[in-house]
């Protein structure tokens, strides 16, 4: 009689322990190798489920008061709270979420983190750094309300809940459950409890299998953080949501675009007024060629074109293929 230790594995049995071994191997490697991404230092991949919807929307993020709390901190208004909501977002995406309303700051925040991470292994993505140093990358200052701003930005990405479902050419390739943005952050202290002044945070791994090749586009950072500076929230979030399409976009609806957005306008000619002030920054910073608004009231329609260096670096993501 045969030893069943000795006896070939049945193929499927086979093939599981070999997954599970590239699995490990992968763990081991930085997320820049397992992402196969185009890491320059103006460029931020992004999952197009996170910009392609409106999960990071147009409202105003809450400023600092000054005030502090009973225990001598800045108190943080809060966003309004979300729980369970389901996100609008393109047909391909279902996204459902729980916290408080994210910001364009949120989405810049969480950008600037995954470029950070991209040197670690995936089995350890813990990163501690100095609030200022982050500050910088960001560019948002190094004031006290600056600071009140990154601490009340990351706050709201660590308590951050998401549940995906997302479609590539009719198959689903994305099927994430309660993963958060962050699932670690704390203050360091030192040994006698008080703050070195330091932030250490770590990248939900979960989440990041999300960022598939096929499913994520390069946004470029120096063109963002120009737009930033016009302090123009909608031009943000225009460039974040036509940052996903390497080819010409297709005519968007403006009552679409309103609902992508997050916009607090009701109305579609004031709605319209505002875009057009968000597009002609993105003409001056130089992502868009052209723009157009055909029709009027509910019908009317938005054509873009990018400018070419925008689909030239869209597309180096397009061109990689996972290792």
């Amino acid at each position: 009689m045969e030893d069943p230790k000795k006896l070939p594995k049945a193929p499927l049995a086979a093939l599981q322990d070999r997954a599970e071994q590239a699995k490990a191997r992968m763990a081991l490697r930085p997320m820049s190798q397992q992402m196969d991404l185009f890491w320059g230092e103006s460029a931020r991949p992004m999952a197009s489920a996170l910009t392609k919807s409106a999960l990071f929307g147009t409202s105003r993020p809450p400023s600092f008061t000054g005030e502090l709390d009973r225990l001598g901190q800045p108190m943080l208004p809060a966003m309004p709270f979300m729980k369970n909501q389901e996100i609008f977002s393109t047909d391909d995406i279902i996204l459902y979420y729980t916290g408080e309303e994210l910001t364009q700051d949120d989405l810049t925040l969480w950008m600037q983190i995954v470029f950070l991470s991209r040197d670690r292994p995936m089995d350890d993505l813990t990163q501690r750094t100095r609030p200022y140093r982050l500050l910088k990358d960001l560019d948002w200052g190094d004031s006290k309300p600056a600071y009140f701003r990154l601490k009340s930005s990351i706050t709201r990405l660590r308590n951050a809940t998401l549940r995906i479902q997302q479609r590539y050419r009719g198959e689903k390739v994305v099927d994430v459950n309660d993963v958060n943005f962050l699932d670690h952050l704390r203050y360091i202290d030192d040994e006698s409890g008080n703050s070195t002044g330091e932030i250490e945070f770590r990248a939900d791994r979960r989440i990041l299998e999300i960022f598939r090749p096929e499913l994520t586009s390069v946004h470029n950072w120096t063109t963002r953080q120009a737009i930033q500076k016009t302090r123009n929230r909608l031009a943000q979030w225009t460039h974040s949501f036509y940052s996903n399409h390497s080819g010409k976009p297709y005519p968007m609806l403006l009552p679409t675009l309103m609902s992508l957005s997050k916009t607090k306008t009701k109305d579609v000619y004031r709605f319209k007024q505002q875009l057009e002030v968000a597009l002609e920054v993105l003409v001056k910073v130089g992502f868009l060629l052209d723009w157009h608004i055909e029709g009027t009231g509910v019908k009317a329609k938005l054509h873009v074109t990018l400018k070419k260096q925008n689909k030239a670096a869209l597309s180096q993501a397009d061109e990689t293929h996972p290792l």
